[in-house]
């Protein structure tokens, strides 16, 4: 066995401390044991009337149903509302968290100013002490929990102080060197005169952090928490004390309902529960369209001018379809988050690549490389699915596997290319800009993004697709004559071969000042016109549903109630495109990409300015796993994806607002033009040819959809003529 004396003359160099060497017979030296020990069994009969269980007597799941009378509480919990837990509860006794290594829970002084007036028989504190090569030295935590003490008035001879070692919280360690801290750190605070500090830890860590080379006694003269969360009469603990027949002093048996539950009296939520508050609202409002789509089995009557009975049956069995794969698609999404996230997988990867880097930069690359891979292993099976079978079943999907395969593959690679060197800047402008590095972010990601719109069209979407100039014909003619009307500087005019992928129908404008191109979708133009254009593209017979289907569909079509001819190909005439582009136009005209932009612009440089202002807070990183240092790519993963997620879904709520908002503008655009007629047959093609189903909850489409519901776009283009 290593005494004391020998743990430091043999870690001297690898331990940072300049504190007296602590005489072996410190912590069990008679005269003070027995005033410390006068004085915790006064404390230890106190507690032990109130308590509710004693193992001996019965396991914890006979005493769930009773209220709590031991707590401990952190940050994790919010704002707690103390007058409430009081009136509301039995409690004898509330721990606090305090720190963990240097930094200070930040509800701590709030949390411990109402423990001291609330009048409970005992108040403590809990310290997570962090002893790995990487951490802040024992002197250093030490000197910051005197300070925090002494500030909010701690008595350290009455009031109990408990050190937490765990191994979760040590992620860099080797055992004799987190002993010989921790020993030293124990030292400290008996020499403050401190109460004998309680040690609160679960068996594994205690047998991962302590050298079993060392005379493990000097620890068993501590009062023991032991952590285990079970159903037996007895918990398991370290045989530092179980060897001398020293019982456990306080067993924290289950992490919700009993002795120390941390969400039960909490009236506020804590960390990322502003955004855990936003799932319920969420998945409700997810619900109400189902809901109405499952309804509304018959087409209502006041939409028969838009699409026939049976189109209105197929439409509806692929929106349920896609309404059920997207219900299974969030639950997975959210259980990947989740444990990425929580469950210590991001730590993990992180910690995992720090042999091979040889710097920050470096690692985050790894990092981001790693979690795509990741990421595309996980999200394969979702599109594979997504294509192969609900695509496919409607009648969309025109890819074989072995192009879907190679497109997915392209589109990783392709995304990680660009990815790589804008996160590699990104983290470099953090560490070279200073207190102003979120302005010099802004300004270029804002260059990213512009850079991205001008070269994308251009150099990467023709790696995935095919396109062709607009061949002469009437109508490039009745384009390029809309284009001069309204002052439209179009200089070129493209098809896309969108039909090798998927039979759904789009089309879009792209380019900066004087230098505009429109593009269309091959689906969009009459098969002629797609078999002039793209002569090696095979022609197919009319896709029907490979599986059965969900409900019976009637065959029968009602033709005197609708209000359009039926139509055996899909496509549209060559009004009616130009109709769309007139829509199109709309937005330019009316400046809507430049308020787009503006918006973005504005949304991106407050995003930047908090994640400035947040990123620095250690408690955010050590919430995650992350306990002795800040990297830049975990910062913005979680300011972007959790602090900042109320912020961002009223924004997106805001953003969907504003562009329903122009989609009506572009619409009434198109019909001064002349084109109302032609834009409203277009909109009904449009909606028969993609199956949308034209039925919709309000709520949900106001909140979710940047485009209004086509039969609302119908009834404002009647109101304009």
């Amino acid at each position: 066995m290593l005494t004391t004396r020998q743990v430091y003359r043999e870690t001297a160099d690898r331990v940072p401390v300049n504190v007296e060497v602590p005489d072996t017979n410190l912590l069990n030296g008679e005269t003070k044991v027995k005033k410390w020990k006068e004085n915790w069994d006064e404390l230890a009969n106190l507690l032990m009337r109130n308590v509710q269980i004693s193992p001996k007597k019965a396991p914890p799941s006979q005493l769930k149903s009773q209220p709590p009378q031991i707590i401990a509480v952190a940050k994790t919990n919010g704002r707690i509302d103390w007058e409430t837990l009081v009136a509301h509860s039995d409690l004898k006794m509330v721990i606090a968290r305090m720190t963990i290594g240097s930094q200070v829970d930040r509800e701590f002084r709030y949390n411990f100013r109402f423990m001291s007036t609330n009048n409970f028989e005992q108040i403590g504190v809990y310290h997570y002490f962090l002893g790995g090569t990487d951490a802040s030295t024992p002197e250093e935590q030490f000197q910051v929990i005197i300070k925090t003490l002494d500030d909010v008035g701690f008595n350290r001879r009455k009031n109990l102080f408990a050190i937490a070692v765990q191994t979760e919280r040590n992620a860099d360690f080797t055992p004799l060197v987190f002993t010989a801290r921790l020993i030293a750190f124990i030292n400290l605070m008996l020499r403050a005169g401190f109460m004998r500090p309680i040690i609160y830890c679960n068996n594994n860590s205690w047998k991962q952090l302590i050298d079993p080379s060392v005379d493990d006694k000097l620890f068993s003269e501590l009062p023991l928490w032991i952590a285990h969360y079970t159903d037996k009469a007895s918990p398991k603990y370290p045989d530092t004390w179980k060897s001398r027949g020293i019982p456990w002093w306080m067993w924290h048996y289950t992490d919700m309902g009993n002795w120390f539950s941390q969400g039960q009296f909490s009236s506020e939520p804590g960390d990322g529960a502003l955004r855990d508050l936003l799932e319920p609202l969420r998945d409700f409002l997810d619900n109400l369209p189902y809901q109405v789509h499952l309804a509304n089995e018959k087409r209502p009557k006041e939409l028969s001018y838009l699409m026939t009975k049976k189109h209105y049956a197929k439409a509806r069995l692929y929106k349920l379809d896609r309404d059920r794969f997207g219900f299974i698609t969030e639950i997975f999404n959210h259980v990947q988050t989740s444990i990425f996230i929580f469950g210590g997988v991001m730590p993990l990867l992180w910690n995992f690549w720090k042999p091979y880097a040889s710097g920050e930069i470096l690692q985050s690359i790894y990092f981001l490389l790693s979690m795509s891979l990741v990421d595309f292993v996980l999200s394969f099976p979702f599109s594979y699915y997504d294509t192969f079978v609900i695509e496919q079943k409607h009648g969309f999907n025109q890819q074989t596997f072995g192009f879907f395969v190679v497109d997915s593959l392209k589109k990783t690679i392709v995304s990680l290319a660009i990815t790589t060197p804008i996160v590699a800047g990104i983290i470099w402008l953090v560490q070279w800009g200073g207190d102003y590095f979120f302005f010099y972010l802004w300004i270029f990601i804002s260059i990213i993004i512009f850079l991205l719109m001008t070269i994308y069209p251009e150099f990467i979407a023709p790696l995935f697709d095919k396109y062709v100039p607009l061949p002469d014909s009437d109508l490039k003619v009745k384009i390029e004559a809309l284009a001069k009307r309204v002052g439209f500087p179009l200089t070129k005019l493209y098809v896309v071969q969108g039909s090798k992928r998927s039979s759904h129908s789009n089309a879009y404008m792209y380019g900066f000042w004087n230098n505009k191109r429109i593009v269309l979708y091959d689906t969009l133009l009459s098969p002629e016109t797609i078999a002039e254009l793209f002569p090696d593209t095979p022609k197919k017979e009319e896709e029907k549903p490979t599986t059965e289907p969900l409900i019976e569909v009637s065959s029968s079509e009602d033709e005197d109630e609708i209000g359009v001819k039926k139509r055996e190909k899909k496509g549209m005439t060559d009004d009616e495109v130009v109709a769309v582009l007139g829509h199109e136009i709309g937005h330019w005209k009316m400046k809507h990409t430049v308020i787009h932009l503006t918006i973005t612009e504005i949304n991106l440089f407050l995003s930047l300015l908090l994640f400035g202002y947040l990123y620095k807070n250690q408690d955010i990183y050590s919430a995650f796993g992350f306990y002795n240092e800040q990297p830049t790519l975990i910062g913005l993963t979680l300011v972007f994806q959790l602090i900042l997620a109320v912020y961002k879904e009223v924004f997106g709520i805001a953003q969907s607002f504003l562009s329903r908002h122009m989609e009506f503008s572009a619409d009434k655009f198109s019909a001064d033009l002349g084109y109302a007629d032609q834009l409203a047959h277009s909109l009904i093609k449009l909606g028969v040819d993609n199956l949308a189903l034209p039925v919709d909850d309000h709520l949900y489409s106001a909140v979710h959809h940047s485009h209004p519901p086509i039969p609302e776009r119908i009834k404002a283009l009647r109101k304009s003529q």
